[in-house]
């Protein structure tokens, strides 16, 4: 059975949620569960492919390299018009993103099309995206889920947003969670005084309301000795956070890391007393399923999937609510324990092994 994966989408090393979505498939995918399979990779020589997503060398792999693909709208016009004619005799089309030809099924009525939409994140944070991209997000989002046989997600609550925005039947799409592979439960009780999140900076993340809850924390419930450390590259409107943080004065209380490599980001999560993470919308939110792995409880929103992944294991609050969020801060600094007991059970939730199978199964017809 022939595969053709298509990460044209991917020219930065520094790949976010949906990139690490496909890199941690790969990871686990191997001769033994392929067996019979082959791949065809898709993609912009601007990365180094196979060890940004990590491919296994054991895999039946060719890789397709597309130079027109180095700019956006270079590789639109090449996925649309180009890629279509280089499908023949394919068994299946699938892309980790939305980014799927969508006249394929006129030229290729055999094989079969599966995208993954990890969030409707562009019909509810308008301003994300620069106006045209915004367009073009939100109408290849429609179309591929249109024309797919099958579409992938990674939550029960994307999996109903898809439905809600796109009309497609709900039967046609089949969850696959995110998942880490290689990580077992570390039963540390390192516990400093700071909390975490890891996120891009920009307003989706809804950094003001943490910020100023956080000063909130700090003021009413004198815990002058506690830091918050955000972890992320700078994103759209950035600088309005930096800003913010120095208005209310919370400059010797808040460090901005930047991006940090995986290592250096456990070593702060698996140090930390919690992970907050306190997003608008979100299609699946993978940095409270990481905090779990160290131990760590998180406090998330009580939208979108961020319940889902929690469960027991987190504090749930309304994300625009200052004084809920900081109420919760100090709640899981004085029942810590209660909420690191849910979290093994969670964490069954995410099996990768299970995921991954999972996977297998619903890419092969």
């Amino acid at each position: 059975m022939k595969i053709a994966v298509n990460l044209l989408n991917f020219r930065s090393e520094n790949i976010a949620g949906v990139g690490y979505f496909m890199k941690r498939i790969f990871e686990l995918l191997n001769a033994q569960n392929t067996k019979g399979l082959s791949f065809f990779v898709f993609y912009s020589p601007q990365i180094d492919v196979r060890r940004v997503f990590a491919i296994n060398k054991e895999l039946n792999v060719e890789y397709k390299a597309v130079h027109k693909a180095s700019n956006f709208l270079l590789r639109i016009l090449y996925e649309q018009f180009v890629l279509p004619f280089k499908l023949s005799g394919y068994d299946v089309f699938y892309s980790p993103t939305p980014a799927v030809p969508v006249l394929l099924s006129r030229f290729n009525k055999k094989i079969k099309i599966i995208p993954t939409i990890h969030d409707l994140i562009p019909f509810y944070i308008k301003n994300k995206y620069t106006f045209l991209r915004g367009l073009y997000v939100r109408w290849i989002s429609k179309a591929c889920a249109r024309v797919a046989h099958v579409v992938i997600t990674v939550s029960e609550n994307s999996r109903k947003d898809i439905v809600k925005i796109t009309g497609i039947d709900e039967d046609k799409i089949k969850v696959v969670y995110n998942f880490i592979p290689y990580q077992i439960l570390d039963t540390n009780t390192i516990s400093k005084k700071y909390f975490v999140t890891v996120c891009t900076i920009e307003p989706g993340k809804n950094l003001s309301n943490l910020l100023k809850a956080f000063k909130v924390f700090l003021d009413i419930y004198d815990k002058s000795g506690f830091c918050l450390y955000i972890i992320g590259k700078n994103g759209w409107n950035y600088k309005k956070i930096y800003k913010l943080c120095a208005d209310i004065g919370l400059q010797d209380h808040v460090v901005f890391t930047g991006y940090l490599s995986e290592d250096d980001k456990n070593l702060l999560i698996c140090e930390s007393m919690a992970m907050i993470y306190l997003s608008i919308y979100e299609g699946f939110g993978i940095p409270p399923l990481e905090a779990m792995y160290w131990n760590k409880p998180s406090i998330v929103s009580n939208t979108s999937s961020l319940p889902e992944v929690v469960g027991n294991s987190g504090i749930k609050c309304d994300p625009h609510n200052i004084d809920e969020i900081a109420k919760a801060m100090l709640e899981l600094i004085n029942n810590k324990e209660k909420y690191c007991s849910h979290i093994p059970q969670q964490l069954q939730k995410f099996d990768p092994q299970a995921q991954v199978s999972r996977f297998i199964q619903i890419i092969t017809p």
